[in-house]
């Protein structure tokens, strides 16, 4: 039967890698702590548009663990574009899992060499 290990200190995927002005963000793990983080900052249903431009950029801040003003600097777009990327890997990304510990296959010799 196949079995699966993990260790709660280190996720068997790779970082996500923001970098913002030449300096590099990672989120290392997607777990329960991290969206405690940024569910409240989610905007109401029918906020205003200056309540959904600050949501976004709260999150962002949220998400990379630093403060507003590293994030503020950036135009709206981009803000908005790094969120949707966030997403996208955590949600609909491919698994593409780091585990080391998986047999590697090996590739048959070919007879006739």
């Amino acid at each position: 039967m196949p079995k699966i290990s993990i260790n709660s200190k280190k996720s068997l995927f790779e970082p996500i890698e923001i970098e913002i002005d030449g300096e590099t963000y990672s989120i290392e793990k997607v777990d329960r702590d991290l969206f405690k983080k940024i569910n409240p900052l989610e905007p109401k249903k029918n906020a205003s548009l200056p309540k959904q431009v600050e949501a976004v950029y709260k999150q962002l801040a949220a998400m990379l663990d630093v403060p507003i003003k590293k994030v503020e600097v950036i135009d709206y777009r981009d803000a908005q574009h790094i969120l949707n990327q966030i997403s996208k890997e955590i949600f609909f990304a491919p698994t593409k899992r780091t585990d080391t510990k998986e047999p590697k296959k090996k590739i048959p010799k070919n007879p006739k060499n």
